[in-house]
């Protein structure tokens, strides 16, 4: 945010107008750093998921509006909401800087973090997590255990009864009279046995 001009000397409000600036330069190259440093974190999680082209699409779409964001309240705060292009050049230097130096750097050992990451997961999975499925995989396991043994006692009571008939309908010819004119329906006796 501009300082207020007080001041009433010229010599004096032009000093502090140009501290100012310099101090918006200087947050306009951090911002630059910070959109640098956030954008080898997509790049890490590429490289440590192996996304598709329409992630990877999203991904970008996401940076690109996070980084509008982030230049838009740069220009809200430090300069009122007014459009400065020394801090969209001052953003490109901060960014251009972390890209050639740190970046590199970062890129290089992504590997050993992306492995860390792996181990750290793969630590807490183990530890915390497996127990807890071993317990749940015994419960299911005791209760398998308990239905195959009703099943098979509910089987063994049904094959003691000698038959079971259900739905017997015996044929029966019926004679209907309408105008005169006769109609013979015939029922199907339906039987059906279990043994």
């Amino acid at each position: 945010m501009p300082v207020p001009q007080i001041y009433c000397s010229k010599g004096s409000v032009v000093l502090e107008t140009a501290v100012s600036q310099i101090n918006t330069a200087a947050i306009s190259i951090i911002c630059g750093i910070f959109l640098c440093l956030l954008y080898d974190v997509f790049r890490i999680l590429r490289v440590a998921n192996r996304p598709s082209k329409l992630s990877i699409f999203v991904q970008d779409i996401v940076y690109s509006i996070t980084a509008a964001f982030v230049t838009f309240f740069l220009l809200l705060i430090r300069c009122s909401g007014e459009i400065r292009f020394f801090v969209f050049i001052c953003e490109l230097i901060g960014f251009s800087m972390c890209r050639f130096t740190v970046s590199i750097l970062i890129m290089l050992i992504s590997n050993r973090i992306i492995y860390c990451i792996k181990a750290v997961i793969n630590l807490i999975i183990t530890k915390i997590f497996r127990p807890i499925n071993l317990f749940f995989d015994k419960i299911k396991q005791y209760l398998l255990k308990k239905t195959t043994k009703a099943i098979e006692f509910i089987k063994k009571l049904l094959k003691k009864q000698l038959k079971v008939l259900y739905n017997r309908i015996k044929r029966k010819k019926k004679t209907i009279q309408r105008e005169n004119i006769e109609i013979k329906f015939i029922e199907k006796e339906t039987t059906r046995q279990i043994f």
